[in-house]
């Protein structure tokens, strides 16, 4: 692999790294919201807390970013395809041969003598592994081999191309749930939040005078 594509690929891994991360720490931030905006939520519509909750609960916050005009979301059957297809297609010959080191490892027959402890993390890491090889999943072959201190395959310009893309999912999903009515109420002073609330209340409000 030339230098200006090991270098890209590199940042690329590094990149997916931070967002995976990102994406880890923003939804256990809005576990933590949720509850609290909810709360607030009630007493605001003069709920008392222990009262019975409604059978129809209030869309989510983040849900109302989205535009009402807009279809509903479904399954995208091409992306089933590819998924299908990545299974069906020859394994690549890079992948394969890591997995072999890999399986050398941590395959569930190599592990009788080690703690209970040990034997569920490796045999996790190899479940890992296998469901990567499978999909042709170049980067979750990468994080296991690294786990494993076992050199990673050089990536083709097939593989960097499906990191970059990879990487713009990630990237749009902490982005969406970021610029949600719940997160801007979150980090809001009270001003703030007592202004975004009333919003979401207003809005609340339109949906169901237009149902």
């Amino acid at each position: 692999m030339d230098v200006l594509l090991e270098g890209k690929f590199e940042l690329l891994i590094l990149r997916n790294k931070f967002l995976k991360n990102s994406l880890e720490m923003t939804n256990k931030i809005t576990n933590k919201a949720q509850p609290l905006f909810a709360k607030e939520l009630s007493a605001q519509l003069g709920y008392p807390e222990d009262a019975q909750k409604p059978k129809e609960k209030p869309p989510e916050p983040q849900e109302l970013n989205q535009e009402h005009t807009s279809e509903p979301s479904s399954p995208d059957p091409e992306s089933e395809e590819e998924i299908i297809e990545a299974k069906k297609e020859e394994k690549d010959e890079n992948l394969k041969v890591v997995f072999k080191k890999i399986a050398s490892q941590v395959h569930p027959d190599k592990l009788q003598n080690l703690s209970q402890f040990e034997r569920d993390y490796k045999k996790s890491l190899f479940e890992k592994a296998r469901m990567a090889l499978d999909t042709n999943d170049y980067y979750g072959i990468v994080e296991v081999a690294e786990e494993l201190d076992i050199e990673p395959p050089p990536p083709s310009r097939k593989q960097i191309e499906l990191m970059k893309k990879k990487n713009e999912e990630l990237e749009n999903k902490v982005n969406e749930i970021q610029n949600s009515v719940l997160w801007k109420w979150y980090y809001a002073d009270e001003e703030a939040r007592g202004f975004l609330m009333s919003k979401y209340i207003e809005r609340l409000q339109q949906m169901h005078a237009g149902a």
